[in-house]
């Protein structure tokens, strides 16, 4: 009996736990919203970096149907991307530039295809 009363204490403080920082993210959320201090203007590059070209080609190409709208290749920069488009300038819509990057050679710095934020 003593054993069960240690758990249940233990789940009623993370059940507390749980509902206090659900209420302050939601008290966050609604605050952020509405007191932002900066202004997102638009969504200019994506860059995605594998080691697989053909993969993100049939994916971002071939499925999803983005325009590829150019290549470059850099041996200083260990890369080979191919740049697509998102979007097009028929409508007000501003297009987005997506870079699918590869590395030239994967044993090599700088590793396109490793997020290098993380």
């Amino acid at each position: 009996m003593k054993e069960w009363g240690r758990g249940f204490e233990h789940q009623q403080r993370y059940t507390n736990y749980y509902i206090q920082e659900q209420q302050s993210v939601r008290n966050a959320s609604t605050t952020s919203s509405t007191t932002k201090p900066f202004k997102i203007l638009g969504l200019q590059q994506i860059a995605i970096g594998s080691t697989d070209a053909n993969a993100m080609n049939k994916l971002w190409i071939d499925i999803l149907g983005l325009e590829k709208v150019g290549s470059y290749t850099s041996e200083k920069e260990n890369v080979a991307e191919d740049i697509l488009q998102l979007g097009n300038t028929n409508n007000s819509s501003v297009p987005v530039e997506v870079d699918l990057m590869c590395p030239l050679d994967e044993d090599r710095s700088p590793k396109v295809d490793i997020d290098a934020i993380s």
